[in-house]
């Protein structure tokens, strides 16, 4: 058990565990001293209600800082077993940086007792910006083995080129409460046609998203990473932001990205087999706009599926004639769509300087079913620059 007062606080997550009734959030710890620094903090809720907030929690020091590298890029996840972190390693030189995954059992932690297990891949053995666990809410044999998916490099070049693929890999839990690899190695979605590689990936050069005066946000930082993946009757579903040039909805260029001209929000979706794995592509789509001038650019996606199979996405979106304001966009389970992205929450002023735009786009279950969605909008009086726009969305 981790009682102390925290600092900073960086890349927070929460989620509600349905099966378990609890609430789980991580962030990581920016702080230094003797117990390390850019650990992360766990926090579980002790029931069903996240409140009183300093009384209702039990925190948990995650302890995978490494010394010369800085943590960045946590992720969070649950399933029918266990709760599980992904934190990514850099600036520590080819020795250090990587990614630590996390896997932590259920129910033991809901019951005061921490059990991890700590698995180390290295940038050679997967070259990545992020590993994404996936939150299953199935509870069948598929849901036995935990979910781990994040996107590989880019996989053409010249005017062949193409983004990275999907690549996924499994853990199993053992008797003795420890999870192991099930793959032995980091396995590729297979390319469906129409392919879904046919994009520009944004981990490559800087690609400016424009807005009305001020700088344009860059996109490279975040990368066209996949996020907020998740597993619902034995359907998997992923997002990631992506580089297009023109009106038909891919990339046609270069390694250079010179002729994007548009971002875009991508989504796929997946049937998992009796086996467990993804070897079935079901359906995928792009949200974009079709306009030849001015067109939006949308980026920093998340989503989220309900029960009877309806998936919302939210994300933010802004163009040179304006700020960058709050989005959502909605398909039904019968594949009906809301049509145009939704906004929700116009921005109201630029940043004066070329941010880097957050990757706090979340979009999530309550407890009774209704979905909503937290994204960020620019706001800039007095010297503040960014605001966060939270909405309910009604099926």
């Amino acid at each position: 058990m981790f009682n102390r007062l925290l600092g900073d606080l960086d890349d927070a997550k929460i989620l509600y565990d349905q099966p378990s009734q609890r609430w789980v959030a991580c962030a990581i710890d920016l702080a230094d001293g003797s117990l390390g620094s850019q650990n992360v903090i766990l926090a579980v809720s002790k029931d069903s209600t996240p409140v009183p907030l300093a009384g209702n929690w039990t925190k948990y020091l995650v302890a995978i800082a490494r010394p010369g590298s800085k943590t960045d890029s946590s992720t969070l996840a649950v399933d029918a077993n266990g709760i599980y972190i992904s934190a990514y390693y850099f600036h520590g030189g080819d020795v250090n940086d990587g990614h630590e995954v996390v896997a932590i059992k259920k129910p033991d932690i809901y019951q005061g007792t921490y059990v991890a297990t700590f698995l180390y891949v290295t940038n050679t053995e997967l070259n990545t910006l992020s590993i994404t666990p996936v939150v299953n809410f199935d509870t069948s044999r598929l849901g036995s083995n935990v979910w781990f998916v994040a996107k590989g490099p880019s996989t053409g070049q010249g005017t062949n080129y193409k983004g990275g693929p999907l690549q996924y890999r499994r853990l199993s839990w053992n008797t003795n409460s420890t999870a192991q690899w099930l793959d032995t190695s980091w396995l590729v979605l297979p390319e469906p046609q129409p392919t879904y590689l046919d994009y520009f990936d944004l981990d490559g050069p800087i690609i400016y998203a424009p807005q009305l005066t001020g700088a344009g946000m860059s996109l490279q930082r975040t990368g066209s990473r996949l996020r907020t993946p998740i597993i619902r009757n034995s359907v998997l579903w992923v997002c990631q932001h992506i580089g297009l040039d023109g009106t038909d909805g891919d990339y046609g260029g270069n390694e250079t990205g010179s002729t994007v001209d548009r971002s875009a929000i991508q989504w796929l979706k997946l049937q998992l087999n009796s086996a467990g794995t993804p070897l079935t592509h079901l359906a995928h789509g792009r949200i974009y706009d079709t306009a030849a001038t001015y067109p939006y650019y949308y980026y920093m996606p998340s989503l989220v599926v309900s029960a009877n199979g309806d998936m919302v996405t939210g994300f933010s979106g802004s163009r040179s004639t304006e700020y960058v304001g709050a989005f959502y966009f909605g398909r039904l389970a019968d594949g009906t769509t809301s049509g145009s992205p939704m906004l929700v929450q116009a921005g109201t002023g630029a940043s004066p300087i070329a941010p880097y735009w957050g990757d706090y786009s979340y979009t999530c279950l309550d407890p009774d079913g209704s979905i909503w969605t937290v994204q960020e909008y620019a706001f800039a009086p007095s010297g503040v620059y960014w605001g966060t726009w939270i909405t309910q969305i009604n099926r």
